[in-house]
C-alpha cells in the first residue's frame, strides 16, 4: 500500500452489545484481502443503546444516545494510527463520531468512514 494507505480496517459495531453486521464483516474481510490492510474489530458496543437510533431524529439526541457505549476490545498497536471505519448506514454520523473519539483517545490520528447507505429521513442533516 502507498502513502495514503490505512493501518487498520474496523467495522462499527451494531447498536446491540456484541453484535456486528454480517454484511460489513464480510466486506471488511474482502477489503482487507484486496488492499492488504489488516481487518480487526477493535471496537465493540459496551452496552445496548438506550433508545433505538431510528426513533431519534436529531443529531444531538443521537450523539447523547451513543456516548459511552463503545470501547476497545484491545489496545491499539503503536503503528495503528490511520483507521478505515465501515458502517452500514449514516444518518447523523453519531456512531461514527463516537467510534472515532474512542480510537483517538487511544492513539489513532486519522479516520476515513465508509458507509453503505445514507438515511436522510433518520436524522437531521446540518
Amino acid at each position: 500500500c502507498g502513502e495514503d494507505s490505512y493501518d487498520l480496517i474496523c467495522v462499527i459495531p451494531s447498536s446491540i452489545k456484541g453484535h456486528y453486521s454480517p454484511t460489513l464483516m464480510k466486506l471488511a474481510q474482502k477489503l482487507s484481502e484486496e488492499i492488504g490492510v489488516p481487518n480487526d474489530n477493535v471496537l465493540a458496543r459496551t452496552r445496548d443503546l438506550e433508545t433505538k437510533m431510528t426513533r431519534l431524529r436529531d443529531r444531538e439526541s443521537r450523539c447523547k444516545n451513543v456516548k459511552g457505549t463503545v470501547g476497545l476490545t484491545r489496545a491499539l498497536k503503536s503503528h495503528e494510527k490511520r483507521i478505515l471505519l465501515l458502517d452500514d448506514t449514516k444518518a447523523t454520523g453519531a456512531s461514527i463520531l463516537e467510534c472515532a473519539t474512542v480510537l483517538k483517545r487511544n492513539g489513532a490520528t486519522e479516520f476515513l468512514a465508509i458507509c453503505l447507505g445514507i438515511n436522510r429521513k433518520g436524522g437531521e442533516e446540518k
